[in-house]
């Protein structure tokens, strides 16, 4: 039944990387914006234990570059790399805007 299906929530990701663009795995149906802002980040990576070996936590990837929105479709986006590196699979973290902070 429908009911027992698992929640997918949708983890932005870069499905394509040149040298200065990407498109990314999501579009109008989530909600991306043009002009919106990424930051890339490496995959996150398991914390184990060092006595058991059991996973404790996980760590985020550390950012190795940004993006910029500059087209919207339907289930992608196109966007420009304005700093660092970007290549399939990144992760993908919205850059929150400061109060006050020029659009």
């Amino acid at each position: 039944m429908l009911r027992d299906l698992p929640v997918q929530y949708w983890q932005p990701r870069v499905a394509e990387a040149g040298t200065d663009h990407v498109v990314i795995n999501g579009g109008h149906n989530v909600r991306v914006r043009e002009d919106q802002v990424f930051d890339v980040r490496e995959h996150p990576r398991e914390v184990t234990d060092p006595v058991t070996g059991n996973v404790i936590d996980v760590a985020p990837g550390a950012v190795i570059g940004r993006i910029r929105i500059t087209r919207v479709n339907p289930e992608s986006a196109h966007g420009v790399i304005e700093s660092g590196i970007a290549k399939r699979g990144d992760v993908l973290e919205p850059v929150r805007r400061r109060l006050g902070a020029d659009p």
